[in-house]
């Protein structure tokens, strides 16, 4: 199953677009760690405990930043939960919009993914679920993860969605 949800997450992904450390991290203080760690870098070269050391990058990053580092974020816990420690607990902590900020985040991020995306982390939080249990924090990121695809499925189509050439 573990490989299952690890490929659906790099198909649903994009890894080109790295975007810059400026853009992905947000300008205050103690972000240094992810500017060393993840700034300028693809989410699929760090390793779990890259990941693990800038855990803190769920209220640090930026919303483009989080949108393009999630995936590797969720990688790190199929590959090496030990390592990736308390990453998992986090993304959903920060999913589910336990706090007002983590609404607002989740929120913005809920503009960038697409439905793809959305199945992509459904499965992961599925396997989340199953290794360890279900909670507070997987049922809100469930919810979290339906509003995402209502808003989806009811936007309106833009004129680019349209062009072909």
């Amino acid at each position: 199953m573990r490989f299952l949800v690890k490929r659906k997450i790099q198909q649903a992904f994009p890894i080109c677009g790295i975007p810059a450390a400026s853009t992905a991290i947000q300008l205050t203080h103690s972000v240094e760690r992810l500017y060393e760690i993840l700034g300028g870098r693809c989410w699929k070269d760090l390793t779990p405990t890259q990941y693990r050391h800038c855990a803190d990058g769920f209220s640090l990053l930026t919303v483009v930043g989080l949108h393009y580092y999630l995936p590797g974020y969720m990688t790190a816990e199929l590959d090496d939960h030990v390592e990736a420690d308390v990453v998992a607990e986090y993304w959903t902590y920060s999913l589910g919009g336990t706090s007002e900020f983590d609404r607002l985040r989740m929120t913005s991020l809920g503009e960038l993914i697409t439905l793809d995306q959305i199945d992509a982390i459904a499965l992961w939080i599925g396997y989340y679920v199953n290794r360890y249990d279900k909670n507070e924090y997987t049922e809100r990121s469930y919810a979290t993860l339906e509003h995402w695809a209502n808003q989806a499925m009811h936007a309106k189509p833009s004129i680019s969605d349209f062009d072909s050439r």
